[in-house]
C-alpha cells in the first residue's frame, strides 16, 4: 500500500459534496459533520473520496503501508492516498482530509451495509473520561434510551461518552453477538428513517437474519428495478458470495500480524453488492485501532485492563448468520426452481439391475436406473447404503425443458478444534491398501436422518477424539450450503456443512 504525503490544494468550491447516508461515504464512515466529498480524477472519474482526517487513523494507514505491507488483511483494506489539505486564498488551512479509495467505484447501483464488529465501541481510556456532554444526552433521548439515564444525568441533561457508548452497545447486538448493523445505504424504495428504525429494533440474531435476507434480495434486483435484467443474479448467489468473502476475510484475520498486535475498536466490515453479482467485503474505520502489547485473543470477555475487543467472536457470528441466510435461500431456490421434483426413497439394491424406487411406485423405475448408470457396482452399493442409513437423499429432478437428473443431498458435521496458541487439529492423510492417501480435513462425519447435530458431533468425539474429550468445549456454530458434483460419485450434490468450533 503506497502512502503519499500531504498534498496542498486551493479552494474546493467546485467539488461535489455527498451525503453520508446516500453513499455510506463511498464505503467509509463519516466524522463529526457526517459527510464526505467525492474527488474526481483528471478524467472526471470519482475514484477517490475525501474523509475528514483523524490523526490516529492516518497513523494506522501509514503503519499498514510500511510495517504491514504484506499482511493478508491488505486484500480487504482500501488504499489510502495520503492527506489532502484545502487552503484558502491566503494559504490558511481550511480542512485536512484523508484521500481514500472510493470503494463503490466499480459497482452498478450498489447497496451498502456497514457492520460494526466487536463487543464494545468504546476505548478503555474513555471509561476514565468523566467529562459530561449535552450532545450525547440528546442522542440518548433521540435513540429511545431515556430509561437508562440516572436521576443526576436527567437533572444536568448531560452524560459521559463511556455511559453513552456502553449503553448503546448493550441495547444492540454488539454485546451478545460481537457485531451490529450500523447502517444500510442505497435502497430505493425504503426511506432512511424506516431503515434506521428497523435497525434500532434489532436485539438478537433472529432479528438480524431478515435484514441480511432483505439486503441480498434488494441487491440482486436493484430494489425491484432490475427484474427483467439479463445480468440479474439470484439473491441466494449474492448471499453465498458475501458469506464466501467473509470466510476469506476471517481466515486472513486469523493469520494477520496486524490484527494480532492491535486492539480493534469501532472498525466496520463493509458489505457491498449490486444486481450484476458483484459482491465484496471491506475493512474500514481505524480511528480507534491502537497497538496492544498484552497479547489479546480477540475472543475473551472484556474486563478493564485486558483490552479484549471480541473481534474474532463477532466475525464468526457474522459468518454463521450469513451462512444460515444463504442456506435457507438456496433451499428455497432449489424447491422453486424446477417444475417437477419427485422424492426418491431407496431400499437396499442387490445389484445394478435393481434400480431405486420412487415413493408410491410398485415397480422399478427404468429412468432412475439410467440416470445412475454411470456408477460402478461398488459405487452404486455405497450410494444405496448411504440412502438406507439416511446419510444421503436422492431426488429425481425434471427441469422446465424436460431434462431429468438425479440430485444427491447430504449433511456433515465437522469440529474445528483450536488450541490457545491458535493451532488447529486436522487429519493430513490416511492409509488405504498400504498406501498413504493425503488429506487435509477436519474431524467429522455425515449426519444420518433424524440425528441431532450435537449427537453426531459426540459420536465423532467418542470414536476419534476420546483421549482429549474432557478438554473439548463447544463454541459457535457455522453452517454453509454448497452445490457441486461429488468427486467420488460424479452426481450433482448439495452439501450442507455444519462447523462447530471449540473454545
Amino acid at each position: 500500500m503506497h502512502m503519499p504525503g500531504v498534498e496542498k490544494r486551493g479552494s474546493l468550491e467546485a467539488d461535489s459534496s455527498v451525503s453520508l447516508t446516500d453513499l455510506v461515504a463511498a464505503g467509509h464512515a463519516g466524522n463529526k459533520d457526517g459527510f464526505m466529498r467525492v474527488e474526481n480524477d483528471v478524467d472526471g472519474k470519482p475514484r477517490t473520496i475525501l474523509k475528514e482526517l483523524d490523526e490516529n487513523e492516518y497513523k494506522i494507514y501509514t503503519q499498514l503501508a510500511t510495517s504491514f505491507a504484506d499482511d493478508p488483511m491488505q486484500e480487504f483494506i482500501p488504499c489510502c492516498h495520503g492527506v489532502r489539505e484545502d487552503l484558502d486564498e491566503d494559504g490558511t488551512t481550511l480542512r485536512r482530509n484523508l484521500r481514500m479509495d472510493n470503494l463503490l467505484f466499480n459497482y452498478k447501483c450498489p447497496k451498502v451495509m456497514d457492520v460494526k464488529v466487536g463487543s464494545r465501541t468504546f476505548l478503555e481510556s474513555e471509561c476514565m473520561n468523566k467529562k459530561p456532554r449535552a450532545d450525547l444526552f440528546a442522542k440518548m433521548l433521540q435513540n429511545g434510551l431515556s430509561e437508562y439515564l440516572t436521576e443526576e444525568e436527567q437533572r444536568v441533561e448531560q452524560i459521559t461518552k463511556y455511559r453513552y457508548l456502553s449503553t448503546e452497545d448493550a441495547n444492540t447486538t454488539s454485546v451478545e453477538l460481537g457485531y451490529r448493523i450500523e447502517g444500510i445505504a442505497g435502497y430505493r424504495r425504503r426511506s432512511r428513517s424506516r431503515v434506521k428504525s428497523e435497525l434500532r429494533a434489532i436485539r438478537n440474531q433472529d432479528d438480524v437474519r431478515p435484514q441480511f435476507q432483505q439486503f441480498a434480495e434488494i441487491c440482486a434486483t436493484n430494489d425491484g428495478q432490475s427484474e427483467e435484467s439479463e445480468d440479474e443474479v439470484s439473491a441466494a448467489t449474492v448471499a453465498r458470495r458475501i458469506e464466501s468473502r467473509l470466510r476469506q476475510f476471517s481466515a486472513a484475520a486469523q493469520c494477520s500480524a496486524f490484527v494480532a498486535q492491535h486492539e480493534i475498536i469501532g472498525s466496520s466490515v463493509l458489505l457491498v453488492a449490486d444486481s450484476t453479482g458483484h459482491a465484496d467485503v471491506y475493512w474500514i474505520d481505524f480511528a480507534k485501532t491502537f497497538p496492544c502489547s498484552t497479547g489479546i485473543t480477540h475472543r475473551s470477555p472484556w474486563s478493564l485492563g485486558n483490552h479484549e475487543d471480541g473481534f474474532f467472536g463477532g466475525l464468526e457470528n457474522l459468518m454463521e448468520c450469513w451462512g444460515e441466510v444463504g442456506g435457507a435461500m438456496i433451499t428455497k431456490q432449489l424447491s422453486e426452481g424446477f417444475s417437477d421434483v419427485e422424492s426418491v426413497r431407496h431400499s437396499r439394491a442387490r445389484s445394478i439391475a435393481i434400480g431405486p424406487l420412487i415413493e408410491g411406485d410398485e415397480e422399478c423405475s427404468n429412468t432412475d436406473i439410467a440416470l445412475l448408470s454411470s456408477l460402478s457396482i461398488g459405487q452404486y452399493d455405497e450410494l444405496m447404503e448411504e440412502v438406507k442409513t439416511g446419510a444421503s437423499t436422492l431426488t429425481r429432478i425434471t427441469s422446465d425443458v424436460g431434462e431429468e437428473t438425479i440430485m444427491r443431498s447430504t449433511a456433515a458435521v465437522m469440529l474445528e478444534l483450536r488450541r490457545s496458541d491458535g493451532r488447529m487439529l486436522a487429519q493430513l492423510g490416511k492409509v488405504e491398501n498400504d498406501t498413504l492417501v493425503p488429506l487435509c480435513v477436519l474431524p467429522g462425519s455425515k449426519v444420518h436422518d433424524g440425528q441431532d447435530v450435537r449427537a453426531a458431533l459426540q459420536d465423532v468425539i467418542d470414536a476419534k477424539l476420546a483421549p482429549i474429550a474432557s478438554v473439548i468445549h463447544f463454541g459457535s456454530t457455522v453452517s454453509s450450503v454448497k452445490q457441486h458434483p461429488s468427486s467420488y460419485f460424479g452426481i450433482d450434490t448439495v452439501y450442507r456443512q455444519i462447523y462447530r468450533t471449540s473454545r
